[in-house]
């Protein structure tokens, strides 16, 4: 059963139930190292004084502006249906393949990916400001039918982007990669998520791509580029895939509605 067939109540009551074994286990080690503690100040971090600095230490901040909710690309783990933090990811190597392509005949760029099935919702093309074989194109716009999906794509400069790397272009997919998402803020381009929750593809691809799981998606959108003559190369290649520690499962980077800590601003010391 997942936390929603319990509800919350009840799913409280569990953890209750879970975190005092835990305080038990944690306790008798302490003292079976020989721990010399004042046993009688311990306290629970969900007790209700503890969460009452908690709500109050989080009013202060909010009301300095170091917390914030805003949307961002975060990890989401789609068999546990939760976000977790990068502490929470397992790199595992596995063997992907690297597709260069073009999004049409007419498009003058060629990109890479070994995630070909997030193209559908690609609205840019990056290139290094530095970069002479794609200068007069920058700033340009394009519109197309990618894998039966209408996409516009608008070539930018930007100085994250590799030009050594690859075929030096990067096609920017805010909505499922951090990295794009940060181009993303700096051009003022706009997202497209088709990929959602349970790792399949969104309404915004076409009727086929819809309700896929992402790598039955990558098989299409593959097949439809070697139909169309529009993949150039094939390379066999080892990736870090991010997995979450927990379930196992693929992370899948998704939008998300979330609470920051602004790390980075200056404040005043407030509070006891």
């Amino acid at each position: 059963k997942s936390r929603y067939d319990l509800g919350r109540e009840e799913l409280l009551r569990r953890i209750g139930i879970f975190a005092q074994e835990s305080h038990d286990t944690i306790v008798n080690q302490c003292k079976s190292m020989g721990s010399s503690l004042d046993w009688s100040r311990e306290a629970f971090t969900l007790d209700e004084t503890r969460n009452k600095a908690v709500y109050k230490a989080f009013k202060e901040m909010y009301d300095a502006g170091l917390i914030y909710r805003g949307q961002r690309v975060i990890n989401w783990d789609p068999k546990g249906q939760t976000t977790i933090s990068d502490d929470e990811t397992v790199a595992e190597e596995r063997k992907g393949v690297l597709y260069t392509f073009k999004y049409n005949a007419d498009f003058p760029i060629a990109i890479s990916s070994t995630r070909p099935e997030t193209k559908v919702g690609d609205v840019a093309v990056a290139v290094h400001p530095d970069d002479e074989r794609y200068k007069e194109y920058v700033g340009k716009e394009y519109t197309m039918t990618f894998a039966g999906c209408p996409i516009t794509i608008k070539v930018v400069a930007d100085a994250a982007v590799e030009k050594d790397f690859g075929t030096g272009a990067l096609g920017v997919t805010p909505a499922h990669s951090q990295i794009d998402w940060e181009i993303k803020e700096r051009h003022d381009l706009p997202v497209r998520q088709v990929i959602n929750e349970y790792a399949k593809m969104t309404g915004l691809a076409n009727e086929e791509l819809n309700g896929k799981k992402v790598t039955e998606a990558r098989e299409y959108v593959v097949n439809w580029l070697r139909e169309n003559n529009l993949l150039i190369s094939e390379e066999e290649v080892t990736q870090n895939i991010p997995t979450a520690e927990r379930t196992g499962g693929v992370i899948e980077p998704l939008p998300k509605l979330q609470w920051w800590i602004a790390v980075n601003k200056p404040f005043t010391h407030f509070g006891k």
